[in-house]
């Protein structure tokens, strides 16, 4: 009895045994302990010398044990190794275990993304299992399922749902001709529990699929009707139940679905705790999951705390160069974007990169997604150079694995995109946003979400380009795609209809833009409750309308309700936060308490100097709008000092042909034209108009604004004809463009009557503003009515002029009526202009020109 082996010792000297507890601890993903037995047991083989066909089929199963668990780890050198050691042991007349061989070195090679390697490898297999027991056997589906793998890799869905269904078919095929045999012997086989699992995992895997191609109804569908089956088969608690919850929370995040998908994510993690404990892989995953759901809460730090948990369970698990470990990295990383911490964000990414470049190479899917997000990042620092080469690096990687028309590069294609529309690069962003469209549509069909968005990127554009009814009609095409998934895609809605509110607004439409952004805020409450950014931006956007209509107060009131839930949500260091300074700003600009307008942007600039470095383009926007408050304010060179910055700044990221130069250059010339100095303003003009021609064509808004401004300088030097030639230009660009019941014709008809009134032709000139009245009085609803104002004051000179002194009194007491609805009765401005208007006889023309020139400016944010 002394002498008796106990169980452990007859286990630890068995091959056999060793070889079977392995395998149980492989299912269980204890991929470490089962390398020790596996290893183990093939050292038993080694010391009894047993090369009998018994030992040599034994150690061959264990070579591929080994193999597969150096695959789950991602050792690919080392998955190699025992593969080819594998084969040795193959006879070439068994070619069942060739395609076994076959299918561990597809496998590897999907993981090094060498995926028509990959696929060649799988078809093989799946050739020789069929020449051994037909299409209808459970290797043969395995092999489908492997090849459906490949495909989804590849983002080529519609191949992978071929193979996954066919894997489905003959699974079920098997099951259904094995059932009444299960039921006779009332038992469960090996067989069995196999087949049911291999079932349970084609249903996840379509699931995943159907859910990346947007169809969510399905991939629930399918996921519910799995889990169904599963439950009464395995139990509550099983690690294939754990799987199918972590899938559903998947979906319903996709879903923006957020409190489901963390009960969905919570019940996988309390069946893991159970099955595994609390430091497994699986665990790990989870982790990552639900932190995803938190960072799309704006909840960072319980996500970070969460992706710091799943990091320590793989380090732990895996070690420091493992594919999972690179992944939660970028979990992390997607937290420092959030935050702005661009630095924080690359130098992790650099981490990222040093992983995968040693798991799989230079040419590997991943790396190239790297590349990409390396890219996106340089493009939020204004790095566009920089942003474009990793974008080109990434691009370059998918076109070798890919060709022309796959899934990952119509995402590089739409990041170029937006590349070329920062640089200013329009028809070149449309084109790349066109190519993106057409891969999208080959490899989705026409009916995805992702097409929606590239639409609306194209609507963008066309809104810079001043072709407002384009744009709206791209919105359309977005607006129909989704309104085709009405109840997949409510967050995309909200986004589509906030989308089309900033259209109309740019058009004027004000009423079918409020009824835009309404739509968009209902959803929005619906999803989120009233805290969120996406609230607090389209709060900001209503407020945007109500400014343009000079509807202060309301502006106001939405301004800071968006700034309260920045502040809440985000914290005082954020762009939303700065944001929400500046159109408050705005506000105090357009009620001239330039003041307090000052003290606004200085806080946004601090913001965005502290986030965004010292050489960003916002600040460059920023130093602009600072540079008009000091010139209502009569500080020229304090003007001119941040017009320079601005110009600084978009020519160091632009070069000199971008239209945000034009636009610094331009207001340089309106302060060189408030000084006197007409010949540095002309020229100043006039590289601004180059520059225009060349980004817009010559039927633009921008290109009949420096018409417009050119014969300002006109009039101002007394060159009268020059000046209504120029004003006559604008003229005719704008009237086409926004019919002449806009406000936006009505500024230049001012000063093509202003012209006549200086020049004496006063019958000329009061027909003119009368056909401004005629116009624009019925549509105005105090828009603009600021021109109206001064219009009414030339009007009186011109009456006084004319000796009609009650008509004279009658418009000047209108003018003033307006100025102080405008402004207010005690606004220092509008008692200056009272005094003017109370002289009469004295009151110049050139003065009201100049007062209206300066508050002009005011109308332009």
């Amino acid at each position: 009895m002394g002498n008796r082996p106990s169980n452990l010792s007859i286990i630890f000297n068995d091959p056999i045994l060793l070889y079977d507890r392995a395998l149980i601890l492989y299912k269980k993903a204890y991929y470490t302990t089962a390398l020790a037995y596996l290893t183990l047991a093939n050292d038993q083989i080694i010391i009894t010398d047993d090369t009998d066909q018994v030992g040599h089929e034994l150690q061959y199963n264990i070579y591929l044990a080994i193999c597969d668990i150096y695959i789950q780890q991602y050792n690919i050198t080392l998955a190699n190794t025992f593969i080819d050691k594998a084969l040795l042991l193959v006879d070439e007349r068994r070619d069942d275990k060739i395609a076994q061989c076959l299918d561990r070195q597809g496998e590897i090679k999907r993981l090094c993304g060498d995926y028509m390697k990959a696929l060649n490898d799988h078809n093989q297999s799946i050739k020789i299992k069929s020449k051994i027991n037909g299409y209808d056997s459970l290797d043969i589906a395995k092999s489908y399922g492997n090849l459906g793998k490949v495909y989804a890799d590849q983002c080529n869905y519609d191949d992978a749902l071929t193979a996954y269904n066919k894997c489905l078919t003959t699974q079920l095929l098997l099951y259904d001709e094995k059932t009444s045999f299960w039921r006779y012997i009332c038992c469960c086989t090996s067989y069995q529990q196999n087949l049911n699992c291999s079932i349970n995992d084609t249903f996840n895997d379509l699931a995943r699929i159907y859910a990346h191609k947007g169809h969510y109804k399905h991939a629930l569908s399918v996921i519910r009707k799995s889990l169904k089956i599963q439950l009464s088969s395995l139990g509550k608690l099983h690690p294939n139940i754990a799987k199918a919850y972590n899938i559903l929370g998947f979906i319903y995040y996709y879903q923006h679905n957020y409190n489901d998908a963390i009960t969905m994510y919570e019940k996988s993690l309390e069946i893991s705790f159970a099955v595994f404990g609390s430091n497994h892989p699986n665990v790990a995953t989870t982790y990552s999951n639900i932190g995803r759901i938190y960072v799309a809460a704006t909840r960072h730090h319980i996500a970070l705390t969460l992706y710091e948990k799943s990091l320590k369970i793989e380090l732990a698990a895996l070690g420091h160069y493992h594919p999972n470990i690179a992944e939660t990295y970028s979990c992390i990383t997607e937290i420092y974007f959030k935050q702005n911490k661009f630095d924080d964000a690359l130098s992790m990414y650099d981490k990222i990169l040093k992983i995968q470049l040693s798991v799989f190479g230079d040419c590997h899917i991943k790396v190239a997604a790297t590349y990409n997000n390396m890219g996106i990042i340089y493009k939020l620092l204004g790095k566009y150079d920089d942003s474009l080469s990793m974008l080109q690096k990434s691009l370059q990687i998918e076109l070798s694995l890919f060709g022309d028309n796959h899934l990952s590069l119509a995402i590089a294609y739409d990041e170029i995109g937006q590349i070329y529309d920062h640089q200013g690069k329009y028809d070149d962003a449309i084109a790349m946003f066109k190519k993106t469209i057409h891969v999208l549509v080959s490899t989705l069909g026409h009916n995805h979400i992702r097409i929606a968005d590239v639409y609306s990127r194209i609507a963008f554009v066309y809104e810079i380009q001043g072709n407002y009814d384009q744009a709206i009609c791209m919105h359309e095409k977005s607006l129909k795609i989704a309104l085709s998934r009405h109840d997949d895609y409510q967050y995309e809605l909200s986004v589509i209809y906030n989308n089309m509110g900033h259209a109309y607004a740019e058009k004027y439409q004000y009423c079918d833009s409020y009824i835009m952004y309404k739509k968009s805020l209902k959803i929005q409450l619906s999803l989120y409750g009233e805290n969120h950014p996406d609230v607090a931006m389209t709060c900001n956007e209503i407020g945007m309308l109500y400014y343009y209509q000079h509807q202060y107060n309301d502006a106001l009131f939405m301004y800071e309700k968006s700034l309260e839930i920045n502040l809440s949500v985000h914290n005082e260091l954020h762009p939303s936060t700065s944001n929400s300074y500046q159109n408050i700003g705005n506000v105090y600009i357009r009620q001239g308490k330039f003041d307090e307008a000052l003290s606004m942007y200085d806080k946004s600039l601090q913001i965005d100097l502290i986030t965004l470095g010292d050489h960003h383009t916002n600040n460059a926007n920023t130093y602009d709008i600072i540079g008009q408050i000091y010139y209502n304010l009569s500080k020229w060179d304090d003007a001119l000092s941040m017009y320079n910055k601005s110009l600084a700044i978009y020519a160091s990221e632009y070069g000199n042909d971008h239209p945000n130069i034009a636009i610094a250059i331009t207001n340089i010339g309106i302060i060189y034209a408030r000084q006197e100095k007409y010949s540095d303003a002309l020229l100043m003009y006039e590289k601004s108009l180059k520059t225009n021609l060349s980004a817009f064509g010559d039927c633009h808004f921008s290109i009949a604004n420096m018409y417009q401004l050119i014969g300002n300088v006109y009039h101002d030097q007394g060159k009268y004809d020059d000046a209504l030639s120029m004003y006559n230009k604008s003229l005719q660009i704008k009237l086409p463009a926004c019919d002449d019941h806009y406000s936006i014709t009505a500024k230049t008809m001012f000063s093509i009557g202003s012209v006549y009134h200086d020049q004496g032709k006063y019958d000329e000139a009061l027909s003119m503003y009368n056909k401004i009245l005629d116009i624009e009085m019925p549509s105005l609803n105090d828009h603009h009515q600021f021109i109206i104002a001064v219009m009414y004051r030339d009007m009186g000179n011109i009456y006084n002029h004319l000796h009609k002194t009650d008509d004279a009194n009658s418009m000047h007491e209108k003018s003033i009526q307006i100025l102080s609805s405008l402004f207010g009765d005690n606004n220092a401005n509008i008692t200056n202009v009272n005094m003017k208007f109370a002289s009469g006889h004295e009151a110049k023309s050139n003065d009201a020109i100049s007062f209206y020139r300066r508050w002009a400016n005011i109308f332009t944010y």
